[in-house]
């Protein structure tokens, strides 16, 4: 499920995975493959500039409602919207112990890319590292580049797309995932866990064990003190 995080330029936003038998995930309005993300992680670990600056291809999605009710999807009282259509090919599942990221999520891209097209639109945004100023920025959101000096008990887990609170989150679950502050590296740690319900199997796809190995080989600034293990 997405998550909430906190941003410096827009405040709480919401980035996560919103399906199990898909890796896409969303950041607000944009939605990108975790295969893609990882991969631009890795273009950043090998990198390490002043100012780093690379073009990320997402999908943007500008209509709040095409994009979509999450948690009527779960329910299945209301699938309009990109989200909703997702969610008519790939229901939630009955079993609770089935609901697991599914490793071959990656699998159903073509899927998932033509219905998005319905509803959104290919852009190129700018993925900007600047150690001057101590910051990352997506397209138009932007974190704090090094580690939050705080830290949470627990993760935060409302998001503009889900306005009801969660039937899924239980506390001791909640207590498993990354805390919740101003730092970019917290939606890595997010896709590493692979968000909530994690990834299946305790595994992980081979896409984001490359983004580790990565990540912790890298000396860019945006990596320092992320080791995930």
């Amino acid at each position: 499920m997405p998550l909430e995080f906190e941003s410096m330029s827009h405040g709480k936003v919401a980035f996560g995975f919103f399906n199990i038998e898909t890796d896409m995930i969303l950041l607000n309005d944009y939605f990108l493959f975790a295969r893609d993300f990882c991969h631009y992680m890795i273009q950043a670990a090998e990198n390490n500039h002043d100012v780093y600056e690379a073009s990320w291809e997402v999908y943007q999605i500008e209509n709040g409602a095409d994009i979509g009710n999450l948690m009527g999807a779960i329910y299945g009282i209301d699938c309009r919207g990109f989200i909703g259509e997702v969610y008519k090919l790939f229901p939630f599942p009955r079993e609770r112990e089935k609901f697991k990221q599914k490793l071959e999520g990656f699998k159903s891209r073509p899927q998932i890319e033509k219905l998005i097209q319905k509803y959104g639109k290919r852009i190129t945004i700018s993925f900007v590292i600047n150690q001057r100023e101590d910051k990352v920025s997506i397209g138009e959101y932007v974190w704090k580049l090094a580690p939050a000096r705080r830290s949470f008990p627990e993760m935060k887990h409302r998001s503009i797309l889900c306005p009801l609170p969660s039937p899924i989150l239980s506390q001791d679950e909640r207590g498993t995932l990354p805390a919740s502050g101003a730092a970019f590296q917290e939606l890595i740690k997010y896709v590493w866990v692979g968000g909530f319900p994690r990834w299946e199997n305790e595994s992980r796809p081979d896409y984001v064990l490359a983004m580790k190995e990565k990540i912790n080989q890298s000396k860019n600034p945006l990596f320092n003190g992320l080791r995930l293990e």
